[in-house]
Parts: C-alpha cells; sequence; structure tokens
C-alpha cells in the first residue's frame, strides 16, 4: 500500500493484513474505515441497533468488502452472546447478517475472519521474505534469473536447497529469495516452509507446479494388474523408478535409482499394484520424456492441459458424460483417447493432453538448399550498408543535426 497499516492484534489483524497486502486481487485496503450502523435482535428479542466501525475495508477486483477479524475464540463467545450478529455459515465459516445486509445496500460485502483461517506456513514465509519485497532491496544480476531458471526447467520441483548448490558461484540464495519474491519463480508458499529448504520443490511458475502434482497422481483409470518380475526389469513405485533385483516366493526385492536396496513382501506388493501404485510403465526413458515435453511447454500449454486433465478426471473418476462438463462429446472423446496413449507410451496420461502450440505445422524449410545458400548471402553482404544509410537517414531528418538513438 506504500502507507502505514493499523493493527491491534499480532496474532489476527497483522495475519490478515499481510495476506491482503500480498493478495493480487485486493488492489486497496484501509484500517479503521468510518463506522457503519447494524441493527439485529438481541438474543432475547429485543432490537439493538450500534453504530460498528470495522477492522478494514478492501477494495478488490471485483468487490468491495468491510472485513473485522477476531479469534476463533471470541467468535464461539460472541456466537453465544449474540446469536443474531454472529453466526456460522453453511460453510462453516462466519457471518455477520446485519453486517451483510447494511453491505448489499450498496452493492458490496462484509466479511467475518477467524484466527482459524489463517495459514501459519504462509505467514512463516512472509515473514522470511520481508526484506526481498522491499523496493530498495538488492536486485540480482542481469544474467542471473536465466541461469537459476535454466537449472529448474531442467529440473522441475528440484528442492530449494539443492538449488542453492548447483548455482552456487552464479547466484547466492539472496539472489535466489528475490526472485522468489518477485514471483519470477514459483514456490507454494501456503503449504512448503522457506526455513525448510530440503522440502520445498522450486518451479519455473504456478502452472508447472500444478502440472508435475498430477504427473505424479495416481492414474486415472484403474493400471494393468500385471507386472513383469523379471530380474533387470522397471517398474514405478509411487512415481520412481525401480529395477527388480530378485522375485521370490515371499519377498521381492527392488534397486531404485540411487542403488538403494528395498525388500518388500509379496501380499504388500500386490496390494499396491492393485492401488495403482506400482505400475509396469516405468522406465528412465519414460521418466526423461515426460520431463522434456514439460519442459517444452509454454506456461498457457501447462494451464490448458491442467484445465483437460480435471475435466477428463471428472470423467473416468465420476463417469460424467461431456453434456454434464459443458463440452462437445467429440472434444472428450479426444483428449479422453490422448490421456490413455500417453499413459500407454510414457506411464502419464497427463502429458497427452499438452497442447505444445509451439510444436504445430511444419517446422522443415520450404525453399531449396542453394535459394536459402543465396538468400543467407545476400543479407550477410548488405546488411550492414543499408544499416549505415538508415542511420544518416535518421540524423539528417533531426532539425538541428541533432543525434538519434539508434534502435
Amino acid at each position: 500500500m506504500g502507507v502505514t497499516i493499523q493493527f491491534e492484534s499480532h496474532r489476527v489483524e497483522l495475519a490478515f493484513v499481510h495476506q491482503m497486502e500480498h493478495d493480487p486481487d485486493v488492489l486497496e485496503y484501509y484500517d479503521q474505515p468510518p463506522a457503519i450502523p447494524l441493527e439485529y435482535q438481541s438474543a432475547k428479542g429485543r432490537r439493538v441497533a450500534v453504530m460498528h466501525t470495522p477492522d478494514y475495508f478492501a477494495i478488490r477486483r471485483d468487490s468491495g468488502t468491510w472485513e473485522e477479524c477476531k479469534t476463533e475464540e471470541d467468535l464461539v463467545k460472541l456466537e453465544e452472546k449474540s446469536p443474531n450478529r454472529y453466526c456460522r455459515g453453511d460453510d462453516g465459516g462466519w457471518r455477520c447478517p446485519p453486517g451483510e445486509a447494511y453491505a448489499a445496500k450498496f452493492g458490496l460485502c462484509y466479511r467475518m475472519r477467524s484466527s482459524a483461517e489463517i495459514n501459519w506456513v504462509y505467514q512463516r514465509n512472509i515473514h522470511f521474505l520481508e526484506d526481498y519485497f522491499r523496493s530498495d532491496s538488492a536486485a540480482p544480476g542481469a544474467h542471473t534469473p536465466e541461469l537459476v531458471l535454466a537449472q529448474i526447467r531442467a529440473e522441475p520441483g528440484v528442492y530449494l536447497s539443492d538449488l542453492y548448490r548447483r548455482t552456487a558461484g552464479d547466484a547466492s540464495p539472496d539472489d535466489i529469495h528475490s526472485l522468489i519474491a518477485s514471483g519470477a519463480v514459483y514456490v507454494n508458499l501456503y503449504a512448503d516452509a522457506l526455513a525448510e529448504p530440503d522440502k520445498v520443490p522450486v518451479f519455473v511458475n504456478k502452472e508447472m507446479s500444478a502440472a508435475c502434482q498430477r504427473v505424479a497422481e495416481p492414474q486415472l483409470e484403474t493400471p494393468p494388474r500385471q507386472v513383469d518380475l523379471t530380474p533387470g526389469s522397471s517398474l514405478a513405485w509411487d512415481g520412481k523408478v525401480w529395477k527388480v533385483a530378485n522375485a521370490g516366493d515371499t519377498r521381492i526385492s527392488l534397486i531404485g535409482e540411487e542403488h538403494s536396496l528395498s525388500e518388500i513382501e509379496i501380499g504388500i506388493f500386490e496390494s499396491l499394484v492393485k492401488q495403482g501404485r506400482i505400475t509396469g510403465s516405468g522406465t528412465s526413458s519414460s521418466k526423461s520424456e515426460i520431463t522434456r515435453l514439460l519442459a517444452a511447454a509454454s506456461e498457457q500449454d501447462l494451464k490448458t492441459a491442467n484445465d483437460r486433465f480435471d475435466l477428463v478426471r471428472r470423467h473416468l473418476n465420476d463417469k460424467l458424460s461431456a453434456h454434464a462438463l459443458g463440452l462437445p462429446e467429440r472434444t472428450l472423446r479426444l483428449w479422453t483417447a490422448q490421456y490413455r496413449r500417453a499413459k500407454e507410451n510414457y506411464g502419464s496420461g497427463y502429458v497427452g493432453l499438452l497442447p505444445l502450440i509451439s510444436r504445430r505445422g511444419n517446422r522443415g524449410y520450404r525453399l531449396p538448399d542453394e535459394t536459402r545458400k543465396l538468400l543467407s548471402e545476400i543479407i550477410e553482404k548488405d546488411y550492414k550498408t543499408h544499416k549505415q544509410k538508415s542511420k544518416f537517414a535518421c540524423w539528417a531528418a533531426l532539425p538541428g543535426g541533432g543525434r538519434a538513438t539508434q534502435v
């Protein structure tokens, strides 16, 4: 906001100030707005009229809202005392009916904010990044963002601690924190605590984070019940690739990607196969191909695939028809077929839903090689001459013989 915002409680109001300050939907917000009248009946049926000063007024992209912040414990007590002023809504959240009635007269909203809504992981992260949000904080070097992004693209979801190590010498932890604070790279600040960098996955953007979550989810349809247990064959277990070392009558020995050894009882193994947590499609080439396809996708490609995946999931899991999903029948059939084909080829149906618009069309050269070579020679030969003539023409056009900035 660029101004001082007042708050009365570090554990309640300050937390909501932090949320509003960093919420892209909040355009402006103000503390202690002018008092508004509330009218309601007391617990005994007596008419009550009071002037009430809400804690904040927030102007959002689609609404204006008076907001009152209280602890969950206080709201429980206030409901007993004034049930017509404080009550639970159908969604379990808190409401203030007289405040809502007054706001509705002006097409506005009134919202009760309870301490139970506060996400303390997010609050810890906001405190962690506080210095990096300041406009006078040191910005990363000119090439630093691309160096960091290159590492993240190579391994979407790389842990923050690994990113520190891989970019050492090119980018400092402070540089990476600045990129997170500015949104140049994406971390789910509501779920992952930056103070524990070995548990924080980093992505190029929010859509890539959502895409990786969908890739890691169990497949939408029941996977094949048969898994090849021949020694040396590969399988996927919760998204990780393992090789079969030995298959006995009671136990199965598996070797992980980092040569770790795991033994699992045959009954448990069969149960995991039925749940779809173990499949026979796990190969290193499939995993690398999935990573390559994700890296080649634009942010819009990922958003499109995420939307398609959710619709296909509702179709396959909930048996919803194309009409119920608001889709043409032909479109839903196409997406479902693409999902199944990719699941068979890569072990992940999600990648089949990527549009990859940039790869459409004929990318090969249409001109003969000799013609392309001649064009290149002409461009190379004449470029400097034309550039020099254009520059002199620009200078001559300026009044007083002034100089022009060359574009």
